[in-house]
């Protein structure tokens, strides 16, 4: 995967032109006003009725009408380039996650328990990277596209290769998120530079903590002790991003800090 291409330029606004059943909304709302203490409250009420179901009706059906249009004709937060670029760092992490559920079953293979446990918490962790971007980009009225993933390696000679090689990703990934800031500035997109900003933060946590276990374990090398002692101490960390999305990003975090 390579770093976000050019593309096309900005989606147009919304169309001027709304359809008559729409546009004839504020008449019987104003008749309904007109008709209101009148003599026959029956009526009145009747034509309330009416009124207010043409009111619900219209408003389904402007929604509708929005939705319809958003390819071509409606109304865009993302321009359409930044829209893909954030598509593509969504597969990106996604791959990330099957990366590291990879390294999580080889470990478990091998016995390493805790190498097991650390991937797995790692795997939850892009997946709510992804997350992010897929809720950003639909709330953005955008839409988030999902892509065929890569198949990634299933067998490592060592667990120093397997934290190299996520380290080299996680740089990898570095990149492509300081790509996508330079993308916002240039679209001068100030929500997005906010919202990769996040980003940014968390991908010195991530190269941090792999250089800290490589450094571990260049020091353990060939020693089975030592090597046990950090697969105990790794056993250690939890998941602490929420896990389940179905009723939103937002209802997930806050399931998840309760």
């Amino acid at each position: 995967m390579g770093s976000p291409a050019a593309f096309s330029a900005k989606k147009p606004g919304i169309p001027h032109k709304l359809p008559d059943h729409i546009r004839v909304l504020p008449l019987c709302y104003l008749a309904e006003v007109c008709f209101t203490g009148a003599v026959i409250p029956a009526f009145t009420r009747v034509f309330s009725f009416f009124a207010h179901g043409a009111l619900l009706m219209s408003a389904i059906s402007l929604s509708w009408y929005y939705m319809k249009n958003r390819h071509g004709k409606g109304y865009y937060m993302l321009a359409q380039k930044m829209e893909d670029a954030l598509n593509e760092q969504m597969n990106r992490e996604m791959y990330s996650a099957y990366l590291y559920m990879a390294m999580s079953s080889h470990c478990a293979n091998k016995g390493l328990k805790g190498f097991a446990n650390w991937f797995m918490v790692q795997y939850h962790e892009e997946m709510f990277h992804a997350m992010k971007i897929y809720e950003y980009v639909n709330l953005q009225g955008g839409k988030a596209v999902l892509k065929a993933l890569q198949q990634p390696p299933s067998t490592f000679v060592s667990p120093l290769e397997m934290y190299t090689k996520t380290l080299e990703h996680e740089q990898f990934i570095t990149r492509s998120i300081n790509d996508l800031m330079e993308l916002a500035i240039a679209e001068k997109d100030h929500a997005s530079q906010i919202f990769l900003q996040w980003y940014v933060t968390e991908q010195v946590e991530e190269e941090s903590n792999d250089n800290e276990i490589i450094s571990q374990l260049v020091i353990i090398r060939d020693d089975p002790n030592g090597l046990m002692m950090l697969d105990r101490e790794l056993a250690g960390r939890v998941t602490t991003v929420p896990t389940e999305y179905s009723k939103g990003l937002q209802a997930a975090l806050k399931g998840a800090a309760a």
